[in-house]
């Protein structure tokens, strides 16, 4: 579940790089243009024209002030009219109406025109006043004076107030500012573009900090539940049906852990029933085996008994014919009396299989001993003496194999095996009395009829062959061959191959069963052991 919550982590941070990243790219690429838009050489070479240009706009403003106010001090027109005698107040008045809207401009107007004579007369001055027109918050004023000489000699002090809109200031002053500001950002570009990427840096890591957060308490929470549910599927797969996984949130996961928890109790409660029916059907199985085992041999002791029974008054008087026919009856109730003993001792044996306590076991010389120590296999299994070169580890390898004997497929290390001498002997004596049986049924030789072998298997695992050559299994019957109480034989019970089969079980190992062979027959029993 570790690798599954990691993957989650990765995939929500690779969510969130990946618009981060393009963001980040985009962001930059913006900031680049951006940058380069605003210092732009023509852009800076443009605004420095423009502050230059409205600077000289407005000295030639004030110039004009000056000039303007002289060529009035010296027009000819005024001159007269001041010279006028008697004086025309009116009609300089006038006059001078007409000259301020000749020279007024929405950039300059006149305020006020004031003229006083020079020589100290005590003359009142001459006032054209305009000034209500022009606010002080909107207009800036500026002062002018010259003075106007007359032809009769007479001085007068003029003194012409302009105004100019403080717009016209401010616009300059706005300039100014804004080229200020434009050197100061040059001067600061690259800090400006260090700390975009570094804000973008952080906010980026922020961001990813954050994902990775959430992702790893999320992804903790989800894999620990589903943690919890596979290894509650291990002990379920081990058999354990008594597991139950609690349910946590209300979402597809805990829907998923009460589906579990159901089929868990719904597999338990099935179980329950199969093992309480197969128990039935076990315990009915023995009782009709048995009830047909004993059946056999009861039918001739009833009638051994019921011909004593018949007998006996035509016997009375000749005790030597019926002393004999009791003596055959009681041979026939010895015989049967003898099968059911075999029948209830093999029951036994079968139901009280004592525990397999395997060890370390060289399996080559298990087989040697094994042969060694139980003479009845010949002729069918060769004797001991013939298979000590056969089995010497030192022997060469490519030997061909010899029928009829005990042998090893390679040589070298020896082939050890977790072996329980005592169950695995009775397995193999079995296997071997069953192929001794079938081949004097069948009436086939018996010399060197019976092979058995050792075998490397696949790697950790050793193999035992039990291979007789005669008449072989109905292929009808393979399938059921290990099951209790299935024979093919008049006078089995049915429980060898399934004991063979329990020790085989028992030592962690399998058994197969192949035949025929080849169209003569044949069969072949393969033990796979565990390697020790």
């Amino acid at each position: 579940m570790k690798r599954f919550q990691w993957k989650v982590v990765a995939l929500m941070l690779l969510v969130s790089a990946i618009p981060l990243i393009v963001s980040a790219l985009v962001a930059d690429r913006l900031l680049e243009d951006t940058v380069a838009i605003g210092f732009d050489a023509r852009l800076e070479g443009g605004l420095e024209a423009a502050v230059e240009t409205h600077r000289r706009y407005i000295q030639v403003r004030r110039r004009a002030v000056v000039l303007e106010t002289r060529d009035l001090a010296h027009d000819p027109s005024f001159l007269a009219l001041l010279d006028a005698d008697p004086p025309a107040p009116a009609a300089l008045q006038t006059w001078l109406a007409a000259w301020i809207e000749q020279v007024s401009d929405p950039h300059m107007d006149v305020a006020m025109i004031e003229l006083r004579p020079a020589d100290g007369a005590q003359t009142p001055p001459l006032r054209l006043d305009r000034r209500d027109k022009f606010p002080e918050d909107r207009w800036r004023t500026k002062a002018q004076g010259a003075i106007a000489r007359t032809e009769r000699g007479a001085r007068f002090e003029l003194t012409v107030t302009y105004v100019v809109p403080w717009a016209l200031f401010r616009e300059f002053e706005d300039l100014g500012h804004l080229g200020r500001t434009f050197d100061q950002l040059e001067r600061r570009q690259a800090s400006l573009t260090t700390g975009y990427t570094r804000t973008l840096v952080a906010f980026s890591g922020a961001v990813l900090a954050v994902t990775f957060l959430a992702g790893f308490l999320w992804s903790r929470a989800t894999t620990s539940r589903l943690g919890r549910l596979a290894r509650a599927t291990e002990q379920v797969g081990r058999g354990n049906l008594d597991v139950q996984v609690p349910v946590q949130g209300r979402d597809e996961i805990a829907q998923l852990t009460e589906a579990f928890n159901r089929m868990v109790a719904e597999i338990r409660q099935s179980r329950d029933r199969l093992a309480y029916l197969e128990r039935v059907s076990t315990w009915q199985e023995i009782a009709r085996r048995l009830a047909h085992e004993i059946k056999n041999p009861l039918t001739p002791i009833l009638l051994a008994v019921q011909q004593l029974d018949r007998k006996f008054e035509d016997y009375q008087d000749q005790p030597e014919r019926y002393r004999r026919l009791v003596s055959d009856s009681m041979e026939i109730v010895s015989e049967e009396v003898e099968s059911l003993r075999k029948l209830v001792r093999e029951f036994s044996d079968f139901a009280r299989l004592p525990r397999v306590d395997p060890e370390p076991t060289d399996v080559e010389r298990f087989l040697r001993e094994l042969i060694r120590t139980n003479p009845q296999f010949a002729p069918h299994v060769a004797a001991p003496d013939d298979l000590d070169e056969s089995l010497d580890p030192g022997s060469e390898s490519d030997r061909e194999p010899h029928e009829g004997r005990a042998r090893a497929a390679a040589a070298g290390d020896p082939l050890t095996a977790g072996v329980d001498a005592t169950m695995m002997r009775r397995a193999l004596l079995n296997l071997v009395e069953n192929a001794q049986q079938a081949i004097d049924r069948a009436g086939l030789p018996a010399e060197g009829a019976i092979t058995l072998r050792v075998e490397r298997g696949d790697p950790g695992s050793v193999r035992i062959v039990v291979e007789d050559r005669g008449p072989g299994v109905a292929p009808e019957h393979l399938g059921s061959l290990f099951d209790p109480y299935f024979t093919t034989k008049s006078d089995g019970t049915g429980l060898g191959l399934a004991i063979v089969k329990k020790i085989v079980l028992d030592h962690g190992g399998d058994i197969i069963v192949e035949s025929p062979l080849d169209e003569r027959g044949g069969t072949r029993f393969t033990l796979t052991l565990p390697r020790a």
